[in-house]
């Protein structure tokens, strides 16, 4: 059943009501493990098609980036223990084939997708990760129950489009508000190439938080910084201006009207 009301509150921009908003970008943990549950589902959707001419039965939508140990120094540092990536879920690995009157059991290498796939996805994410010394790759990828893999083979061999072993609910809305807009593409804009190569001690684990109040808008952006690149505190506090002038100049170019303050890495 579909329901549709109209809204009986004002628009958040003409509402007295504080708005806030966040971003964690490519880089951040929930991201990277977003990015690499995807890809993995997608590699093996295409190795079942590639194969058997159907998508089988799958769930790696669980994972895991575990923080290792470093001892940052300027203009360099130690990993002292390596991160830990995890994948989890559900895959069938064994498959019966008919071939004229007789049968034969095939098997999908999911682990060897699983990893391969982890490593392609961070390649792309991280521009100064040694996948081969900073990082740790790992599985936990089992055959589904019956009564789920069960309900998704049923619908195949049937006219029905196939049944989903999942429940969940999907929300959408548009336009973005100006706090959304701003959000959004200040990330962006932090982990563009283009940006990266100007300012290389800016690392790829961003979060961006906005939150606006009337007319004013305040950014708060928190970026990882690469030791490797940062000499000194001076080269540091150049490379945070350098993240808080590109926010600004984009939040003028974007958002006009605002009164907007940046701070970058307030922790520190």
């Amino acid at each position: 059943m579909l329901k549709i009301t109209r809204a009986d509150f004002l628009p958040i921009e003409k509402s007295k009501f504080p708005e806030i908003c966040e971003r964690k970008g490519i880089g951040h943990p929930d991201s990277v493990c977003d990015a690499v549950a995807d890809a993995c589902s997608r590699a093996l959707c295409v190795y079942y098609l590639e194969h058997f001419d159907r998508v089988y039965h799958h769930n790696v939508d669980k994972a895991a980036l575990v923080g290792g140990v470093a001892k940052p120094e300027f203009g360099g540092g130690m990993i002292i223990q390596p991160q830990y990536f995890l994948i989890v879920g559900r895959a069938i690995h064994q498959i019966l084939t008919e071939c004229g009157t007789e049968h034969k059991l095939e098997y999908v290498p999911v682990a060897t997708i699983c990893i391969e796939t982890q490593r392609q996805v961070l390649a792309k994410i991280f521009r100064n990760l040694n996948l081969d010394r900073d990082i740790q790759f790992d599985y936990a990828v089992r055959p589904g129950s019956i009564d789920l893999t069960g309900v998704f083979d049923e619908s195949h061999h049937s006219e029905e489009i196939p049944l989903s072993n999942d429940t969940s609910f999907g929300v959408g809305y548009a336009p973005y508000s100006d706090v959304e807009k701003i959000t959004l593409e200040a990330e962006y804009l932090i982990n563009s190439p283009s940006f990266k190569d100007k300012c290389k001690g800016s690392g790829e684990d961003v979060k961006v938080m906005v939150e606006r109040i009337d007319n004013k808008v305040g950014i708060t952006v928190a970026v990882a910084m690469v030791s490797k690149y940062i000499n000194d505190i001076d080269e540091y506090i150049n490379y945070t201006n350098q993240i808080k002038d590109a926010v600004l100049d984009l939040a003028a170019k974007i958002i006009p009207e605002r009164e907007v303050t940046c701070q970058v890495n307030v922790a520190d």
